[in-house]
């Protein structure tokens, strides 16, 4: 906490530097008043500068406006270094708060390579578990340094959609994105929730290294394989993003899926910290769902999901690799 402490007042002190564009002489460690203090500097300039120089100078540079006699100003750029510092190096960041009916809330980004045509989509998307349907009456996450929305549930940006496992009888909520050709940048985002119940919560949050760059190898069904088999097996490694941090936890997440007017999820299998490799589809003791498959076209998706913990919010990043294969 002191490190939070000590590297929000360094950059307080020289904010009249970042409208000359000397950002980064701030974190030089040349300011450092003991040994100590330099060490720790050193430690987390990357930390620190990198997610600034990626997209929170418009936020910077605004606070600095405000900054003379102004204590919240102040305050404002230290929490928001606080959440830089906390992300970057694998802290649970206490500021997000509970929301009171709402469970697991969760953001992931997730990226989609298509086998067959190689082609590679991402998308955003909130989760999270109320207490009842209909709870939730605004999600909104937008860029912070242009006010741009990603999801805005009033504003009907994205598809929003609720439902009652029918498993465990728990209510879901999830809220998508459109697929987009490209990763969203780095940066400072604000998430918004409101509830039907009056509650209103709003933070701004810190998105780094979330775009996963690779997707994990499928190493025995390639795409549109004919497999003579009830119940085929997949194969695949046990992938790591070149994002991934190793205070991260792991999940894999494999689902065939069959799609003829409407896509149905035949097989489901999640395992936290995995080291599977090989699933044979149907197999109970790894997941749930059908024991074995008739003939026709299905499709795998295989993905690896890396999240950290900021508060009660769960920040994901998932790489899932889609193949269709055809039982005969």
């Amino acid at each position: 906490m002191k490190h939070k402490v000590v590297i929000g007042a360094w950059i307080a002190l020289g904010l009249v530097a970042f409208h000359s564009g000397e950002a980064k002489s701030l974190f030089e460690c040349d300011r450092a008043l003991s040994v100590q203090q330099k060490k720790v500097c050193e430690k987390y300039q990357e930390a620190v500068y990198e997610p600034l120089s990626l997209g929170l100078m418009d936020n910077i540079s605004s606070l600095a406006n405000e900054l003379s006699g102004n204590l919240f100003a102040l305050r404002s750029m230290g929490a928001l270094v606080g959440n830089v510092y906390a992300q970057s190096m694998g802290e649970t960041q206490g500021g997000f708060p509970d929301i009171k009916g709402i469970h697991y809330l969760k953001i992931r980004l997730k990226r989609r390579l298509d086998s067959e045509s190689g082609r590679v989509r991402f998308a955003f998307r909130v989760i999270g578990e109320p207490t009842s349907l209909g709870l939730v009456r605004q999600i909104r996450l937008a860029n912070l340094t242009n006010g741009e929305p990603i999801l805005d549930k009033v504003g009907k940006v994205g598809e929003y959609e609720e439902e009652v496992d029918p498993n465990d009888g728990t209510n879901t909520f999830s809220f998508y994105q459109d697929w987009k050709e490209t990763p969203p940048q780095d940066g400072a985002y604000k998430l918004l929730i409101e509830t039907t119940q009056g509650i209103s919560v709003e933070k701004t949050i810190v998105l780094k290294g979330l775009a996963p760059t690779a997707a994990p190898q499928v190493t025995v069904r390639m795409a549109n394989e004919k497999i003579p088999l009830k119940n085929p097996v997949f194969e695949f490694e046990n992938f790591r993003s070149p994002q991934y941090r190793d205070f991260e936890k792991r999940k894999l997440d494999l689902v065939v899926t069959q799609c003829t007017e409407s896509c149905k999820d035949l097989y489901h299998v999640q395992k936290q910290s995995p080291n599977v490799t090989r699933i044979v589809f149907g197999d109970q003791t790894l997941g749930m769902g059908q024991a074995e498959l008739s003939p026709g076209q299905y499709r795998v998706q295989i993905g690896f999901r890396e999240r950290t913990q900021m508060g009660s919010l769960a920040i994901e990043r998932e790489s899932a690799t889609y193949v269709p294969f055809t039982i005969e």
